[in-house]
């Protein structure tokens, strides 16, 4: 078993969380076929012409740069954002400036298994899914899971660790979904126009629904309440504007919340962090 632990530590939200990383069932490198661990790079990250023999997954937290290989050209990565590293692929990742992430790694076997049932969200090695708590907390499990538990043990933790990556790519998959064109009208309207009310029921009238059909076909194709996702999508929207430079008392205002504290504490709801640590993060 090998640790990799420095004096460096990265807050989100209330949560400290240090630079580490745990190798198990090999030598301390990327041949390791079961690894996971959290990266905080002060000056940059970059993987240049890196090759794994694994199967993959970054989550971004603070960091923007791209993701480049031979097939899929260069795309962009910002927090948020999930890497697919796969197998035997060379490719290069770069993120600018302060940056932290988390990484696992599994057998290539894995990927193989989830290709045949058909269980990828995409095969695109770059997908968005936001700041999400939930992920955070997943991430950490898996380092704790592979640090504490004995070799023997280790077949029940690939399963965790498959279990979980499957989970990430089931909310991936809500985002890229395919929907009807009743609940694509109703995304774009509910993605847009933040400086006003909206009222739902009148948006499902305008669509020719009942609202309770017009909530349950949403969630059924969107896999989240029309109201939760508008919500979603205006504190997607706030991060844009707030690494753009903006304050939070003006995106707070660009986006017709009442006040900067009503939208700090939507804000945190979602992300877990607040508005100010978001921008300390990713200046």
């Amino acid at each position: 078993m090998n640790y990799w632990k420095q004096n460096k530590v990265y807050k989100f939200g209330d949560l400290e969380i240090k630079h580490q990383a745990c190798h198990r069932l090999g030598v301390w490198n990327i041949q390791c076929p079961l690894r996971c661990g959290f990266q905080i790079c002060e000056e940059g990250h970059l993987n240049q012409d890196f090759v794994t023999p694994q199967y993959a997954l970054v989550y971004v937290l603070s960091g923007e740069g791209y993701y480049e290989d031979e097939v899929h050209g260069r795309n962009e990565v910002t927090p948020g954002c999930f890497v697919q590293r796969f197998p035997n692929v060379k490719h290069k990742l770069k993120l600018h400036g302060y940056s932290a992430s988390f990484f696992i790694a599994m057998p290539a076997e894995a990927l193989s298994l989830m290709k045949l049932t058909h269980s990828l969200a995409s095969l695109e090695p770059v997908m968005k899914l936001g700041i999400l708590p939930t992920i955070v907390q997943d991430y950490l499990q898996m380092i704790g899971e592979l640090q504490s538990k004995r070799d023997e043990e280790l077949m029940d933790v690939a399963i965790k660790f498959q279990q979980i990556i499957l989970k990430f790519h089931q909310l991936a998959r809500r985002k890229l979904k395919p929907t009807s064109s009743v609940i694509d009208k109703a995304i774009s309207i509910l993605s847009k126009n933040f400086n006003k009310k909206m009222v739902l029921p009148e948006l499902a009238d305008s669509l020719k629904l009942s609202y309770g059909a017009f909530r349950s076909q949403f969630i059924k194709s969107v896999g989240m309440a029309p109201g939760d996702f508008r919500i979603l999508k205006r504190v997607e929207l706030s991060q844009e504007l707030l690494l753009q430079g903006n304050s939070v008392k003006e995106t707070a205002a660009h986006l017709n919340y009442p006040d900067a504290y009503t939208f700090s504490r939507q804000f945190k709801k979602i992300t877990g962090l607040a508005p100010s640590t978001f921008i300390k993060m990713n200046k």
